[in-house]
């Protein structure tokens, strides 16, 4: 099992963006803990653990061997009870508030 953070940057404002190499180079470095994973077929979740400088949800992705997915989601389940579950960590969604 390895655990590492979902993503390592927060998600870009397209318009801050001066043309599509920066916007592909920004990306790239979005998805630099997920591809491994892809590429080597293992299974991983995530879960909400926080929040960034910028208020936007932070997430810790646990990683597990192929095809060990019902054990992957046991600890999962089990990280969630001691971390708390996801409205419990960031509240509600602001949509979602009545």
């Amino acid at each position: 099992m390895i655990a590492t953070p979902t993503v390592r940057l927060s998600p870009h404002v397209f318009a801050e963006e001066t043309g599509p190499e920066q916007f592909w180079a920004r990306n790239r470095g979005i998805v630099h803990n997920l591809v491994p994973v892809n590429f080597l077929a293992l299974c991983a979740a995530t879960l909400p653990v926080g929040l960034d400088r910028l208020g936007l949800p932070v997430g810790l992705q646990l990683i597990a061997r192929g095809g060990d997915d019902e054990r992957l989601v046991a600890i999962a389940c089990a990280a969630e009870r001691v971390l708390g579950t996801p409205r419990e960590i960031l509240g509600v969604a602001p949509m979602c508030r009545a």
